[in-house]
């Protein structure tokens, strides 16, 4: 049975509140402002490369974001090989980064995907302290432009935390032996042995968090200071609470 996640509709911002102000702070040359404040690119750990804002805390009880499926694909033979290419979220749920669950959307072949071909999916995974990852697949999607909503929360369960997509309950993670989240990452990871051949168009990204005592705040604002994470080849900025990324532009 699906459940319904209260914090979906009211959170949800209607897209084009964000699309107009997105807008407005790109006709008066706002947006370009916070890339001169960027870290410095690190260097790629090929094949996996990132453009992801974080959120340090001691105490995640959940995440939030939602975010357009716009475009992003790799070139040549890159899918055949085991390359992909994400828009998605992690929450980390060991202080060392040994386990954690995330959830997005991904372009590449997925053995879990129906289709059993190349495909633009949404998906959600976990990893375990021993290091056994496990990715499952929730619905094959399109780059449209529409906005969709992805969640992870601590479950009922000790240890367990609940995946939803668009409000609906679509998956439990119960293998990352920890109940609290120590890092939110949100952003694009490209998995490819040539970063030069992969794009994605502009990535606007919501982020919410929700700490010990259950209450949901902005990732960016009042006492929360976010980093990031930009590899070289990729841009990557906070605007307000929400992470903008993009690669091959």
């Amino acid at each position: 049975m699906k459940i319904l996640s209260g914090r979906y509709f009211l959170a949800l911002r209607p897209v084009r509140v964000r699309i107009a102000a997105a807008a407005v702070l790109a006709m008066a040359g706002l947006l370009a402002a916070p890339v001169a404040h960027a870290a410095p690119a690190t260097s790629c750990n090929s094949p996996h490369c990132y453009s992801i804002g974080t959120l340090d805390r001691t105490d995640f009880t959940g995440i939030y974001g939602h975010w357009h499926s716009n475009n992003m694909y790799l070139g040549g033979s890159e899918y055949e090989n085991g390359g992909h290419i994400n828009s998605e979220m992690w929450l980390v749920t060991a202080e060392g980064g040994a386990s954690w669950v995330e959830e997005g959307l991904r372009n590449g072949i997925d053995p879990g995907d129906p289709c059993g071909c190349q495909a633009y999916e949404v998906f959600w995974a976990d990893q375990a302290p021993g290091g056994t990852f496990s990715r499952h697949f929730i619905d094959n999607d399109t780059p449209d432009g529409y906005d969709n909503a992805y969640e992870i929360q601590r479950g009922a369960a000790p240890n367990q935390w609940d995946v939803y997509y668009d409000g609906n309950q679509v998956g439990v993670s119960a293998v990352t032996g920890s109940w609290t989240g120590y890092e939110q990452q949100i952003g694009g990871e490209v998995a490819a042995n040539d970063l030069g051949a992969a794009h994605a168009d502009w990535f606007q990204m919501t982020a919410d968090f929700r700490d010990g005592a259950g209450k949901w705040y902005v990732s960016r604002g009042g006492a929360s200071i976010p980093s990031q994470v930009v590899d070289s080849g990729f841009t990557g900025y906070w605007v307000d609470s929400d992470w903008v990324w993009w690669v091959g532009h």
